[in-house]
């Protein structure tokens, strides 16, 4: 029991003065459930108030996330585009390494073959002169004249 209502039992019921009749007894309970309701009622409004926080909090984080969301597909298209590009860069280099060496190869193979049409020809213009000079020893012995 709290000391209000231990003091309260000693209040008078009515002015002072002549003794009057009985006072009717105060109802605490009615009293403290009234006071009850008017801090309940500012609860009401701080719950709503709390939930609009709450409803606004949800909305912004749906924003955020839309906006995030639209952001990483910006950031992976924009990857695509830089990987196509970086890969096109790699496929020109490859082609022109390609193009180089073919060029390469193509200048050594030409000058492997004047090599052995030189090596050829030498080789021939001997074996021409022999085989000449074999035809006029034939032709001699069978009794022809040397050409």
């Amino acid at each position: 029991m709290a000391v209000r209502d231990f003091l309260d039992r000693f209040r008078p019921a009515a002015a002072p003065g002549a003794a009057a009749g009985g006072g009717v007894p105060a109802d605490r309970a009615a009293d403290l459930a009234a006071e009850l309701d008017r801090v309940l009622a500012l609860l009401d409004e701080t719950e709503a108030h709390t939930e609009s926080l709450r409803e606004r909090a949800r909305q912004e984080a749906a924003d955020r996330r839309g906006r995030a969301a639209a952001r990483a597909d910006a950031i992976v298209q924009e990857a695509a585009r830089r990987a196509a590009t970086v890969r096109a860069e790699l496929v020109a280099a490859a082609v022109e390494d390609a193009d180089a060496e073919q060029t390469r190869a193509a200048a050594d193979a030409e000058r492997a073959a004047r090599s052995l049409r030189q090596a050829a020809e030498q080789r021939m213009s001997g074996s021409v002169a022999r085989v000449l000079a074999r035809l006029d020893a034939i032709t001699t012995e069978l009794g022809g004249r040397p050409g």
